[in-house]
């Protein structure tokens, strides 16, 4: 497109009842922005971000029905400062604090309840992790969270959606008043003129889509949008220099503009703008990256473990430390994170039941009853069924009245 195509080139949302899903999706693209919070930025990865790298790392197809996003209140000490929230698209908040201390309690990492059962500490010596849940989503911090960072608020701020890529939250008022007010005018805004940005990626086909909601804080006339029109198209044909074919919209709204930016082919030119040529540097490459997949496999456990290590070494499970380990990676054991209720309670079985296959305890099963069943996995470390269902044992394996066996 050219500079004054540039201009007017977003159509208006339809409204029309005939419309169906495809323009009730544009018209939530052109509701404004998100709810005002104290965060300079925020970014949010959605289910459709893990299924794209489920492709290369398979562990995260378990996180194809959640999104994480990241509140940052201040940027120099984001693990000080930063909420994290886990959403799903039906596991209760409930039973994902449940199945987070399934996995904090093997690490030594002990829960201390709130008040209310939707709340919780977990402690590990001087450190502390604060746990909310709220709906189907968790909220995890070092600090407590206070009255600007309430789940109320939160909660409005990028919801879940199951079509989410990654959306982004720049927020430059609320980054300008952590600064001490003897340097702000020394610090520019890295997006002037614009004073708050939300961006929304989608990819489909290998092509990606960015649609940002932006603001100066004002109704801009006539001759500003003319100008920004032309700096769209510069950006076009910078692009373009680069290889990537691009398609970009503008349309003003009062005080909001909205630009939609399609980018043609970016997962091929990606890949090709980035492969090796060099086939000893690729190999090297590859070794040290199937090291950190292996892991990552490990650690949020894989579908088909057993097969999961990209470079085909054997990982087994230890049913009495609750490490998964490859025979090539034996560096780095991990202890998996499972944040699905079933595969967790059937871990947990599993587990229990090897050991006392190890034992030969199994030619009693008949005479183990479920208080003994829990009192074995209480002394040997071993978590119980996180929503508290009950074990039972016969030959073949321990089944639980809450799960499917």
């Amino acid at each position: 497109n050219t500079p004054s195509e540039l201009e007017s080139s977003v159509e208006q949302p339809a409204t029309s009842s005939s419309t169906g899903a495809a323009n009730q999706t544009v018209d939530k693209l052109f509701s404004g922005m998100p709810p005002a919070s104290s965060h300079p930025l925020i970014i949010s990865f959605g289910p459709k971000f893990f299924e794209w790298v489920s492709a290369a790392l398979p562990a995260m197809q378990n996180f194809t029905d959640k999104s994480v996003t990241i509140f940052i209140k201040r940027p120099v000490k984001i693990r000080k400062s930063a909420i994290l929230r886990i959403e799903t698209e039906s596991t209760s908040g409930t039973t994902m604090l449940a199945l987070l201390n399934n996995y904090f309690s093997q690490i030594s990492i002990t829960r201390q309840q709130a008040e209310t059962p939707d709340r919780c500490e977990f402690g590990f010596g001087r450190h502390k992790i604060y746990a909310q849940a709220d709906r189907n989503a968790v909220y995890l911090s070092v600090a407590a969270l206070n009255a600007s960072d309430s789940q109320a608020i939160l909660n409005q701020i990028i919801p879940f959606n199951t079509e989410s890529f990654v959306e982004i939250i720049f927020d430059w008022k609320n980054f300008q008043a952590l600064l001490p007010k003897l340097i702000q005018p020394f610090v520019s805004n890295p997006f002037a003129p614009f004073i708050k940005i939300y961006s929304r990626y989608t990819i489909k086909d290998g092509n990606l889509n960015e649609f940002s909601t932006v603001t100066t804080g004002k109704a801009e006339n006539d001759d500003f949008m003319k100008k920004f029109a032309r700096s769209l198209f510069a950006f076009k044909l910078q692009t373009q220099n680069l290889g990537i074919e691009t398609t970009i919209r503008v349309r003003g709204d009062g005080e909001i503009i909205y630009i939609s930016t399609d980018f043609e082919k970016i997962a091929a030119w990606l890949q090709k703008r980035f492969k090796l040529n060099h086939p000893l540097l690729q190999k090297l490459l590859d070794h040290f990256l199937a090291r950190t997949k292996c892991f990552l496999n490990r650690m949020f456990y894989a579908p088909e473990l057993e097969k999961s290590c990209p470079a085909g070494g054997k990982i087994k499970v230890d049913a009495i430390s609750g490490l998964v380990q490859c025979n090539l990676h034996s560096s780095v054991p991990a202890i998996p994170m499972i944040l699905d209720e079933h595969a967790c309670c059937s871990y947990n079985r599993e587990r229990l039941f090897r050991y006392l296959q190890s034992t030969d305890s199994l030619n009693a099963s008949d005479t183990i009853s479920p208080e003994t069943l829990e009192s074995i996995a209480r002394k040997l470390g071993i978590p119980m069924c996180p929503t508290s269902g009950t074990f039972t044992i016969d030959e073949n394996s321990i089944k639980c009245s809450e799960h499917e066996n």
